[in-house]
């Protein structure tokens, strides 16, 4: 597949196609992403905490005050959980989404008051310059194994880093899938770090939620097989945004479009799945 016209690394794995396979089965998202009880926030001292990043430990002793994400579904991370006012900027949002249409509706306030530095991924020179106190990206979403774009690069310029849980698969081996228990781990990790842990249950708890009504819905049909293809669609493919199918706040709703895609007839539907 030819890269994108933006000057950035390729960002999708298997593992993305893992997701998407396991979610189309519908099976693994519903049982294995039930919920878990939510911790009181009463029973957390607010700081420091530590959280685990593809398995390194980074304790924080304070909400970092000038944090930067990498790419749409990250910066959706921090949106939903309304941490724009931590942010100093973002990288990489606008570049793969619809053209005049990149950022859903629902994340366009929170966006408006976040800096958008570039629509490509960072350099370490735009990075630094920002003079930001933490990082999310993941591995190929902007960190890059063998240069200085890594947690350990960029430590000494006081930048802590938080890790796509998904992308952890690309430099940590026996990690062979991927599932929305990714997206439900950095939302608790955003929630931990910045001190926004009930919020952050809300979001994981909504997410679950109208994952497990799809999986409701299908449960006693036969599964589908698919091919995921990312990037182009000529009306013969369900289409499904960047942000949907990228660890991210809006995956549940992705499950929910294929659930319907594949299954119409569950959802009240007719046979091509229109409304």
């Amino acid at each position: 597949m030819p890269l994108p016209p933006l000057t950035r690394f390729p960002r999708r794995a298997p593992g993305v196609a893992a997701l998407l396979a396991a979610c189309t089965a519908l099976a693994a998202c519903g049982s294995s992403d039930a919920p878990t009880a939510a911790s009181s926030p009463s029973a957390h001292a607010a700081y420091p905490v530590t959280v685990a990043s593809c398995g390194v430990p980074v304790t924080y002793d304070r909400a970092p005050a000038r944090a930067v994400s990498n790419d749409i579904n990250t910066t959706e991370d921090m949106l939903t959980l309304g941490l724009e006012p931590h942010m100093a900027g973002t990288f990489g949002v606008t570049g793969d989404g619809p053209a005049g249409d990149p950022v859903p509706a629902q994340y366009l306030p929170g966006f408006r008051k976040v800096r958008q530095v570039s629509p490509g991924y960072f350099t370490r020179e735009e990075l630094v310059g920002l003079h930001p106190d933490f990082l999310f990206a993941g591995w190929d979403y902007g960190l890059q194994q063998g240069t200085s774009l890594t947690p350990a690069g960029l430590s000494q310029f006081g930048i802590k880093t938080l890790v796509l849980t998904e992308s952890c698969a690309r430099v940590q081996k026996g990690i062979n899938t991927v599932s929305l228990n990714g997206t439900y781990t950095d939302l608790r990790n955003l929630g931990e770090i910045f001190n926004v842990r009930a919020k952050a249950q809300q979001v994981i708890a909504a997410m679950q939620h109208q994952v497990a009504a799809a999986h409701a819905k299908v449960a006693s049909l036969k599964p589908v097989t698919v091919f995921d293809y990312d990037s182009g669609q000529n009306h013969c493919f369900l289409p499904l945004a960047y942000d949907e199918i990228t660890p991210g706040p809006r995956n549940a709703l992705a499950v929910t479009a294929i659930a319907r895609w594949l299954h119409p007839a569950a959802f009240g539907l007719p046979a091509n799945g229109s409304p």
